[in-house]
């Protein structure tokens, strides 16, 4: 199955003649990054409309990875210099246990501007898939941005916004967490629609047994859970 990158840094003309070939290629995907280039406008900005209507008449999933970021990095450097022998390492991902404190922040600031300057009210068939940004930080975020919008909603005009905020992406939005992390409870306290399996086979993680560390969280839970992690999900977000 193929997929893409569109970086939208270019412009929404650029990215438009992009989803255009992907689409013309039966692409089921397309990465773009989580935080807009510091020159460009936000992924919300009406200009990008057009955008995100080219990629839902496509009907193309959107994605988001560790490393799709434009560098960004939620942990300021000042925390590094501890006085401790721990090193910091960055590539395309985080290196050391700090920096993965910060992980799914780029997601979760993605989804949050998607979700307040209403694009998912607009596009309400856009299909969001989060990979390799973990999934612990879900269930409180789907409260957060509830609770965001409760605190600014006679401060900031939000009227657009026709359901909960949460609501949104439990409509169109799949997570897929790391092997290790504590996926039944996850699944539990965020929604069962918006948790995916992923291996990362063939990086570390996907070779060290990740069916065997996903179960040993989710034994109790009905079959149904089990068939919508392994494959009804991730089947809905590609369109299958």
């Amino acid at each position: 199955m193929a997929s893409a990158y569109v970086p939208f840094e270019f412009g929404p003309a650029v990215a438009l003649e992009l989803i255009a070939e992907a689409a013309r290629n039966n692409v089921r995907a397309i990465l773009i990054d989580s935080i807009p280039a510091a020159q460009q406008h936000s992924f919300t900005h009406p200009d990008f409309d057009v955008v995100w209507a080219g990629i839902q008449d496509s009907d193309i999933a959107v994605f988001l990875h560790v490393g799709a970021d434009q560098n960004y990095r939620p942990v300021p450097p000042a925390f590094f210099d501890n006085g401790r022998d721990m090193r910091h390492f960055r590539s395309d991902a985080p290196g050391d246990p700090l920096s993965y404190m910060a992980i799914g922040y780029p997601a979760e600031l993605f989804l949050a501007s998607l979700v307040y300057d209403g694009v998912l009210e607009k596009f309400p068939k856009l299909r969001i898939g989060i990979t390799e940004l973990g999934a612990t930080w879900l269930p409180s975020f789907l409260h957060f941005i509830d609770t965001g919008f409760k605190a600014f909603k006679n401060i900031q005009d939000l009227s657009h916004l026709t359901m909960k905020p949460s609501d949104y992406l439990r409509r169109q939005v799949v997570v897929s967490p790391f092997a290790g992390e504590d996926v039944g409870w996850v699944i539990e306290q965020s929604a069962q629609q918006m948790v995916a399996f992923s291996s990362d086979y063939p990086h570390h993680e996907g070779t060290d047994d990740p069916i065997r560390r996903f179960e040993a969280s989710m034994e109790g839970l009905d079959r149904s859970v089990f068939d919508a992690f392994y494959f009804a999900n991730g089947a809905r977000l590609l369109g299958l």
